[in-house]
């Protein structure tokens, strides 16, 4: 999405058309003396009390009748379609007055936009004597990428930090600057804003981890700042704003139902940013319904974006993700790697939220895995399918690091044998005989955190929000969900030291949720 702007005199309108056929009737047929000139003192080399007396008869019909130009209302339909943000930045005459004339012009200029139809998502009034200066603060401020402008001294003022589409006129015949494009009407300028766009994106090159390596940190930071620009250049999704409706629609109604259901002790609201656009929100994984206590503690009107493994798309639920904006990857493809990243992208930078699993994976002992070890290592006369029954809910990363005490001997396989049907309880026992480390058995509590989330922070921006979850959906236990500090990243920070801060982060919450589980338990007893 590209944020474009417009001009409204001499853009929307054909200033110079007018000020010629009104100042002949008004002045003379033969009164023309210089056309190349912007106004119409100038152009008639007339006083400034004469100049006033003409206006004070034509500025009503120019501000209310006057004809916007052809194909204007329909380029700035279709520019809306393609997911663009529109603005009208205009220095018309009075409009940024105090007090009635001001108030007046501003609410005509609404309406005869409102009247010629004419699609836009803000406008800017600019003050017509100091215009150059103004419109430059306002295309910086707002990051316009490109404005259709008429006025030279304007395009001077411009032309280093946006693109720009200049309208011919006489009065703009010796405007002659690189990269200004010029049109004689809009006839072909909503083909001509996507060559445009599309060029300019084609200038940058994204590049691979490797060749991002060897850029110094001030090569890095100008990097990002164009790869942003070609993100943010990038057509929009359309269905994006219907999939961002329908997941607050279903959420007015999903969430209330959920609290209802299972009842979850929320905390650290209080550590949720107030500005909910733009976040990545974390968590760790441990079951199929994990998003949903995060979803029920933000509330309906934070719409994300779920990064969910194209496996599901067989699943019956599938539909409900798809119409409310998940992202699907298939993790062995890269091509769908490399897609579902920048549609992630893409909505960060056009203030959207998106959720992931840093783990990739829910953390659960799957069956093939189950079969390794039960193959392996267990010596029982029994059917797999008994097994794997009775070991499903252990976490695959804590089974990992039983094998590997086995391997390191720090168990036996009769310990193994014996334990595998409730590893974490085991874990724990180990960690009170001190044959292993405390700090050893939460390192396990997770699988390995990919870089994902913490390097999209570090390119976009963008602020991650961290969650721990535990697994008490369909049993007696509580079910808890925590948000914690949220996170930066600079652009010279270091990848797998930030990814470890944020695993850290959440192992804390992680086991915050564990002892809050294990205090209303107690009390529960005490009773």
């Amino acid at each position: 999405m590209a944020n474009i702007a417009f001009d409204v005199d001499g853009v929307l309108t054909n200033l110079e058309k007018f000020q010629l056929d009104t100042g002949r009737k008004y002045f003379g047929e033969n009164s023309v003396k210089d056309s190349s000139k912007y106004d119409v003192k100038d152009i008639f080399c007339v006083s400034k009390k004469e100049r006033e007396k003409y206006w004070l008869k034509y500025i009503w019909p120019y501000c209310i009748t006057e004809k916007m130009r052809e194909n204007a209302s329909e380029i700035s339909k279709k520019l809306k379609e393609d997911g663009h943000k529109l603005y009208v930045i205009t220095g018309r005459v009075h409009t940024t007055e105090e007090g009635v004339r001001g108030k007046l012009f501003r609410k005509m200029l609404l309406s005869w936009l409102k009247k010629n139809d004419f699609i836009y998502d803000e406008i800017i009034y600019v003050n017509e004597n100091n215009s150059a200066e103004e419109k430059f603060n306002a295309c910086k401020e707002n990051n316009i990428d490109l404005i259709i402008e008429d006025k030279k001294e304007n395009i001077e003022a411009i032309k280093d930090i946006s693109k720009i589409i200049c309208i011919n006129a006489k009065y703009n015949e010796d405007v002659d600057f690189n990269d200004v494009v010029r049109v004689d009407n809009l006839d072909n300028v909503y083909e001509i804003i996507n060559d445009v766009l599309e060029k300019n994106n084609k200038k940058f090159k994204l590049l691979s981890n490797e060749e991002m390596d060897k850029l110094s940190q001030d090569e890095l930071k100008k990097y990002y700042e164009k790869m942003k620009e070609y993100y943010k250049n990038k057509p929009l999704d359309p269905n994006l704003k219907k999939q961002e409706k329908n997941y607050k629609i279903t959420s007015r109604v999903g969430i209330p139902l959920f609290k209802l259901v299972f009842k979850p002790h929320m905390f650290g609201k209080e550590n949720i940013p107030k500005e909910k656009k733009g976040n990545i929100y974390v968590s760790n994984h441990l079951g199929s319904l994990d998003q949903f206590p995060i979803i029920s503690m933000l509330g309906p009107d934070s719409p994300m974006h779920f990064l969910a493994a194209s496996t599901l798309l067989g699943l019956k639920r599938a539909l409900l993700y798809t119409k409310t904006g998940a992202i699907f990857v298939d993790r062995n493809d890269p091509q769908s790697r490399k897609e579902s990243k920048e549609k992630m992208m893409q909505i960060l930078l056009n203030g959207g939220n998106v959720f992931l699993f840093p783990e990739g994976t829910r953390n659960y002992l799957r069956e093939d895995r189950a079969k390794e070890i039960f193959e392996k290592y267990i010596n029982v006369d029994s059917l797999f399918e008994d097994f794997y029954e009775k070991v499903k809910k252990n976490k695959t990363s804590q089974v990992n690091y039983l094998e590997e005490l086995l391997k390191n001997n720090i168990i036996t396989i009769e310990e193994f044998n014996k334990n595998i049907y409730d590893v974490d309880n085991f874990l724990k026992e180990l960690v009170t005989d001190k044959r292993i480390k405390e700090s050893d058995y939460y390192e396990n509590v997770f699988l390995p955190f990919k870089y994902g989330a913490v390097a999209m922070a570090k390119e976009t921006g963008a602020t991650i929000v961290p969650f721990a979850v535990n697994n008490n959906y369909f049993n007696s236990k509580p079910l808890i969900v925590r948000a914690g500090e949220s996170m930066k990243v600079k652009v010279e920070d270091d990848l797998e030291e930030k990814t470890n801060e944020l695993k850290n982060e959440i192992k804390t919450m992680f086991w915050d949720n564990t002892e809050y589980e294990k205090s209303l338990k107690l009390k529960k007893e005490n009773k």
